[in-house]
């Protein structure tokens, strides 16, 4: 008997007769019907997924459109997945030592004025490794921290594949100014919908849950303004992009400045333009 036969015989040997449906009462949903059948998209994240995806997609062109869509959906929770692994990685990385040892992280204060327990220059490591801008790397660490502190629910669903990195983020960067009892209550609020959620509905979603939490218009202010960044990326061409995070006040007026300086005036409307 041929491999290819006996490969056959043994997958014929192992489908389930209708007398053995491979599935018990207890699996059968409110309305007594059987489980869906597992799809690529609906397995859980894993590398064994990511395995069983690869192999899956080798040829698109033989798939037929609903296989299509499900191994975007799993690609879609595999990412997720790895993304919360990677920020895992990232927080445990911040707190080991740097003094190349596996030991608990230390208790006493780090020389270079880090907390204690935190690795001085892990974020310059990280930014490095990864090609990131210093202050990049700093917010991917700070990040990376609070989801495996207080945001750890957030990172779960991450992990589950049930939430996508960018809305991930956004919990995250909504709520970096505030301390961890406002973020767990705030993230209470918005984590059991935010599955179901496009990233503007999430937003929103965020900003109702703040204002209930925090009624405090200056406490939620003072938090805000924690987060006062400007950062600055080169472009072609002798060009650069500038972007900053201020207050209204604040960057109503650099705008202000800014256009002048575009249009060749000083402060006083003079105009200084060379006709360039």
């Amino acid at each position: 008997m041929s491999v290819h036969a006996a490969t056959i015989e043994h997958m014929i040997e192992q489908v389930p007769t209708t007398a053995d449906p491979g599935f018990d009462d207890a699996d059968l949903d409110p309305a007594g019907r059987p489980p869906d059948p597992p799809t690529l998209a609906r397995i859980a994240p894993n590398g064994v997924l990511a395995l069983d995806l690869d192999h899956a997609t080798t040829l698109p062109a033989l798939l037929c459109a609903a296989e299509l869509v499900d191994a975007i959906v799993g690609y879609h929770r595999l990412i997720g997945w790895a993304c919360a692994r990677q920020q895992e990685l990232i927080a445990a990385f911040h707190a080991r030592p740097g003094d190349a040892s596996v030991r608990p992280v230390a208790q006493a204060p780090d020389p270079a004025g880090a907390p204690a327990g935190r690795r001085a220059w892990a974020a310059d490591e990280v930014g490095l490794a990864l090609t990131l801008a210093p202050g990049t790397a700093d917010v991917v660490v700070a990040r990376a921290d609070r989801l495996a502190g207080v945001l750890r629910p957030t990172r779960d669903l991450l992990e589950a594949g049930r939430l996508c990195p960018d809305r991930a983020r956004l919990i995250g960067d909504m709520l970096a100014g505030h301390d961890d009892q406002i973020a767990a209550a705030v993230q209470a609020r918005v984590l059991p919908g935010a599955p179901e959620q496009t990233w503007g509905q999430l937003r929103a979603a965020l900003t109702r849950a703040l204002l209930a939490v925090v009624p405090d218009q200056r406490q939620r202010q003072r938090a805000a303004r924690r987060e006062r960044r400007v950062a600055l990326y080169p472009g072609q061409d002798g060009m650069a992009t500038l972007a900053a995070y201020l207050t209204a006040a604040e960057a109503t007026a650099s705008f202000e400045w800014i256009t002048r300086l575009a249009r060749g005036l000083r402060p006083d409307h003079t105009n200084t333009d060379s006709g360039d």
